[in-house]
């Protein structure tokens, strides 16, 4: 439901569709996202769409640490 409500108010084309697994793919949706068109076949419209819209990558515990202190030095410093 979440993922649906950022893609209607992000999408650019309004009369396109999007299927179930489009819909459950963790990626990142943005204003350019659109859909499938439904005049045409939907197989190679999909596969296109999952190649355009890679999953997002999982941070290491690293990575997460790096992005916190990131964080709290930026807070330190608007303070």
């Amino acid at each position: 439901m979440k993922r649906q409500k950022k893609i209607t108010k992000k999408a650019k084309d309004k009369d396109t569709y999007y299927t179930y697994e489009m819909l459950n793919r963790n990626c990142r949706v943005g204003t350019g996202m659109t859909g499938l068109n439904p005049d045409k076949s939907e197989e190679p419209q999909l596969e296109d769409w999952l190649k355009k819209h890679p999953l997002k990558k999982a941070l290491s515990e690293k990575q997460k640490n790096n992005l916190v202190e990131a964080r709290k030095k930026r807070q330190t410093i608007k303070v």
